[in-house]
């Protein structure tokens, strides 16, 4: 099944398993994910990323319902890897939310391309 269903999805998405839900949504807590920073002189900065992501704060505006307030993202970012211009993150997902275009205003590349690896509960167990 997934194979048929992968020739019909866009380029760069795929679809991995398909099974009944085991879980339900709410109980996402957290996301590993991938983040491939490009800056405009094309060197790799990925130990200065790294870097700022442990100096300790990392401040930036999240709109919230009454408005825009500033968050601290750094608590909810755990850094698992940096190399090669890629850096493996587990972020927050359920209060606050913390997604990579979070992280990567603050790290201020050119562009960069995320990719979702795995979604887990609150015990870090892979959500199903």
């Amino acid at each position: 099944m997934t194979d048929d269903l992968n020739r019909t999805l866009p380029e760069g998405v795929r679809m991995i398993s398909v099974g009944e839900p085991v879980m339900k949504p709410g109980a996402i807590r957290f996301t590993r994910c991938e983040l491939r920073l490009f800056y405009a002189d094309g060197a790799d900065h990925t130990e200065q990323a790294a870097a700022k992501l442990a100096s300790g704060k990392l401040e930036i505006i999240k709109k919230t319902k009454r408005g825009e307030g500033v968050l601290d993202i750094a608590p909810h970012i755990s850094l698992l890897d940096a190399r090669d211009g890629r850096l493996e993150l587990v972020l927050s997902a359920f209060e606050p939310t913390v997604n990579p275009s979070d992280v990567a205003s603050v790290l201020k590349p050119e562009y960069f391309i995320a990719r979702r690896l795995e979604i887990y509960t609150e015990n870090k167990e892979k959500f199903r």
